[in-house]
């Protein structure tokens, strides 16, 4: 699939938030196959919350578009405006990026 290929040919794939996906690479193909199958394929609008804060860990791949990566504190300096919130974004990730593998790894919550 699209998505273990992305995680497999991804020498150095950095999680956003510092930690790595190269464990991917390190499991077997039935560890691989068990975890393939946990993820869903979800599709968002500009403005959608994905993950709120202290929600349980979640694994997201940016297969394409921008995710900013704001507080609640953030979405309420930048009003309802899409493109304010880009600009208080502490990071964008784009096409190819992950985010929260650490947390999921470390079995922590959301906290941005």
């Amino acid at each position: 699939s699209a998505m273990r290929s992305l995680l497999l040919g991804s020498s150095g794939f950095a999680d956003a938030r510092g930690g790595d996906v190269e464990f991917f690479g390190k499991l077997v193909v039935s560890q691989q196959d068990m975890m393939m199958d946990k993820f869903e394929e979800a599709n968002f609008q500009e403005s959608d919350v994905i993950l709120p804060a202290g929600s349980d860990a979640h694994f997201f791949v940016i297969m394409e578009g921008e995710v900013a990566v704001v507080s609640e504190a953030m979405v309420a300096q930048a009003g309802s405006s899409a493109l304010h919130l880009k600009e208080y974004a502490r990071e964008v990730l784009g096409p190819g990026t992950t985010y929260g593998g650490k947390a999921m790894l470390e079995n922590t919550m959301a906290n941005e």
